[in-house]
């Protein structure tokens, strides 16, 4: 009778412990899961900071200092988010973006009516480059990042890990 008794116990022990495996399996699914979300959020938040300057210039064609403290404060986890080619992509939106401004304030500037066309000439193309080819290549950059086809999203899911998606 002990022997059944002991077999019983050491049964429903092996149960329950199979049982707190599973549990646990499953908390650290669902915590890898809400942790790619995170990662998801985080990383749309920094191309909508992106694609809000892009179309606040293409609205205005124009830059303030402020806007580019913005780009700077709403892209600041780029690095963190991104491979290299996105981050290199936000210094140069940046850079181009500081360079129309400066290009912009001199075209105004009395003082530099000889290289007037010029200026303008650098500006219209770090305009157009603003409003136009860096949308583009923004999209293009961050939908390696951000797209979610149901491959993706299967994988975002699941934790499966691609060489760019969570």
């Amino acid at each position: 009778m002990r022997d059944s008794v002991i077999w019983w116990i050491t049964r429903r022990y092996t149960s329950l412990t199979e049982d707190l495996v599973k549990a646990s399996e499953n908390q650290i699914r669902l915590q890898g899961q809400a942790l790619r979300a995170d990662l998801y959020e985080r990383r749309l938040k920094v191309f909508l900071g992106v694609v809000q300057f892009l179309a606040g210039f293409a609205a205005v064609m124009k830059v303030e200092w402020g806007d580019l403290h913005t780009l700077l404060r709403e892209t600041l986890e780029a690095e963190f988010l991104f491979g290299p080619e996105v981050t290199a992509f936000i210094a140069d939106v940046y850079f181009k973006a500081s360079e129309y401004r400066v290009r912009s304030k001199l075209a105004e500037d009395p003082r530099e009516e000889r290289r007037r066309p010029k200026l303008i000439e650098e500006q219209t193309s770090l305009g157009n480059w603003l409003a136009s080819d860096a949308m583009s290549r923004a999209k293009e950059l961050f939908a390696a990042y951000l797209e979610l086809s149901e491959q993706n999203f299967e994988a975002l899911v699941n934790g499966q890990h691609g060489s760019k998606s969570a």
